[in-house]
């Protein structure tokens, strides 16, 4: 896996650099230091305890939001067809 991501990012600068139109004022120094710190950032993210802390409370907090809206958007559907539940909306049609 680590060998196919590896690849990837080759081939993506690889396509960078053959369609630029100026090749070779590439600073190599600028795009490994960019690479490098993407890396420390994706290791800190997903490797380091407080921040899947955080990632998991925000997911928590977008999945309440997902259920509120669902929960709206039925409710409204029902108002809007007179429906008192799903259930008798589905026996309706």
């Amino acid at each position: 896996m680590f060998l196919q991501s590896l690849l990837g990012i080759l081939v993506i600068l690889s396509l960078a650099w053959l369609l630029s139109e100026h090749r070779w004022k590439v600073s190599w120094r600028l795009v490994l230091t960019g690479l490098a710190l993407q890396a420390a950032i994706a290791v800190f993210l997903l490797k380091v305890p407080i921040s899947q802390r955080v990632f998991l409370s925000l997911n928590h907090v977008v999945m309440a939001l997902d259920e509120s809206t669902q929960a709206r958007t039925r409710e409204l559907e029902d108002r809007r067809t007179g429906a008192r539940s799903s259930g008798e909306l589905y026996a309706v049609i």
